[in-house]
């Protein structure tokens, strides 16, 4: 069977968030080799040399990449009408059986073949008050566009299905839950090299928060306050920010010394940064899946996460949950995780336990038995 992979996402220097979703999964099924796989992506007039990221990520695997040069990529996003004439598979010149999209939007409105396409949350319709109106009017035409053309859905949790469910009229026979696994072979290979802390200015025990800090539905204000409750009677240990920081979250900083701000961080030092980490804090108030929590877990570090969306069933019985509105409650528990060495191996343990239950090699064979299930419609 040959299966086209939309590859565009991966067309980026560090592929974050959705990009390396798409890393991830394209990489694992090309290792696989059980179907015959082709890439595609577009650069107009070749301006942005996108053709290196192909080479870089996927070069080695040989497999056939379709570079169409004749629109830009941008022209999809902005939903001009580029299929009144020609269909995707005329703009690639590729002739599929099936064909795996990793994002709602942009798909083609004209393409000759069935498709799969990957949802990984529905943070516009959820939770619109943390997407700007340029997001949400995007997305929301992309989903409208999504239930009239009815694709297979792959999508990244059961929480992520049940708000498809809630949200749309796709029956649940068309839509498949996949999770997501975690690089097991950065997890494993990188070192817990003190001077990578050094470096980042990290001295001492500290609590660790990983993600876009720009995002108020990572709920860092509410880690913020918990921090400062138990900050008095542990003024040894820091909170470590480690994302794209605000000027808001810096302002933060200054008025204690135990809160460290750091901007995107290599995937070694955030490994390092959750290796030594008295606990990891992902009080999250939405997550498609929550990679993050898979991955600390990965590092045997100890996980307090939301009881909100997909996290209990990323996390299982591996992490303490909360209910992420609950200001006293991280606090609460940040204190118990600090003061119990018990609990501390406890947590160790279960979490390296539950990730054996993900790999992206899992995720790969979930995802091809999606491509049988379509080529069979």
């Amino acid at each position: 069977m040959k299966v086209i992979l939309e590859a565009q996402q991966v067309c980026t220097p560090i592929p974050r968030g959705m990009p390396y979703y798409s890393f991830q999964l394209i990489r694992q099924l090309l290792r696989r080799k059980k179907n015959d796989y082709e890439l595609t992506f577009f650069d107009f007039n070749r301006e942005r040399n996108n053709r290196k990221w192909i080479d870089k990520y996927f070069g080695e695997y040989n497999a056939l990449v379709n570079e169409c040069n004749d629109v830009s990529y941008s022209d999809f996003l902005e939903e001009k009408d580029v299929f009144a004439e020609k269909s995707y598979n005329d703009y690639t010149k590729t002739h599929g059986d099936i064909y795996h999209f990793f994002n709602i939007f942009p798909i083609p409105n004209k393409l000759n073949a069935p498709m799969v396409v990957t949802v990984h949350d529905l943070i516009p319709i959820i939770l619109p008050e943390h997407c700007s109106l340029q997001l949400n009017e995007k997305f929301l035409r992309a989903w409208k566009h999504l239930q009239k053309i009815q694709p297979m859905i792959i999508a990244v949790s059961e929480a992520t299905k049940k708000d498809i469910l809630n949200n749309s009229n796709i029956p649940a026979e068309k839509i498949h839950v996949t999770p997501l696994g975690y690089d097991e072979d950065i997890c494993c290979s990188c070192s817990n090299n003190p001077d990578i802390l050094s470096k980042l200015g990290i001295n001492s025990p500290y609590v660790l928060c990983l993600g876009d800090i720009n995002d108020e539905r990572k709920n860092y204000i509410r880690i913020f306050e918990a921090f400062k409750i138990i900050s008095k009677q542990f003024p040894e240990i820091k909170l470590v920010f480690a994302g794209k920081a605000t000027s808001f979250m810096k302002a933060l900083s200054q008025f204690s010394t135990q809160v460290i701000i750091l901007d995107f961080v290599s995937d070694e030092q955030k490994h390092v940064l959750y290796s030594n980490a008295a606990v990891f804090l992902f009080p999250s108030l939405y997550e498609g899946f929550g990679l993050p929590v898979l991955e600390a877990m990965a590092r045997g570090c100890p996980v307090i996460a939301s009881n909100a969306s997909s996290l209990p069933e990323v996390t299982g019985d591996a992490a303490i949950l909360i209910d992420p509105h609950n200001v006293e409650q991280l606090a609460y528990e940040m204190e118990r995780i600090i003061t119990s060495e018990s609990l501390q191996n406890e947590l160790k343990q279960k979490g390296l336990e539950q990730c054996k239950k993900f790999s992206w090699d899992k995720t790969a064979e979930m995802t091809e038995n999606v491509y049988k299930i379509a080529a069979a419609k």
